[in-house]
């Protein structure tokens, strides 16, 4: 390949510049083989939990458990657990909208006084969830 370039090349050195193309393909190929090698998280997480772990994880998630309580309980990223549950085959939920009664005292408490730190632990969404739905609603975010 590195010749086939080399040949087209309007470099003032074509041989020069096909010893570089080879070592620079060499280089590219070396990596991919070692990024092929590394374990990805999900293949860490299965390794570190063993199976009998894995089907714990996979059993609370199914029990309702969410993806953020299982991660902080065995220290691991949400993703890893997603994709691990994906590879067992467990159907995944999709986040949960706030209905229009939730986005209204979501934003009644806000305007009362609360911090978004505490509409959040009011209402049981994440925090980014409150703010994303006071700023949909035209409501001005006070400064920390």
């Amino acid at each position: 390949m590195a010749d086939v370039v080399a040949a087209y090349s309007n470099l003032s050195h074509p041989h020069k510049s096909a010893k570089v193309l080879r070592k620079l393909l060499a280089t590219i190929q070396a990596s991919a083989r070692e990024a092929d090698a590394e374990p990805t998280p999900s293949r860490k997480l299965r390794r570190r939990l063993g199976a009998a772990g894995v089907a714990e994880v996979a059993a609370r998630y199914e029990a309702g458990e969410s993806l953020r309580q299982l991660a902080k309980s065995i220290d691991a990223s949400s993703d890893a657990i997603l994709r691990l549950l994906g590879e067992e085959g467990v159907h995944t939920r999709q986040p949960r909208m706030l209905t229009a009664d939730e986005k209204a005292e979501v934003v009644r408490r806000y305007q009362a006084g609360e911090s978004t730190y505490q509409v959040a632990a009011a209402t049981g969404v994440p925090k980014t969830t409150v703010a994303r739905t006071l700023q949909r609603a035209g409501v001005a975010l006070r400064k920390r």
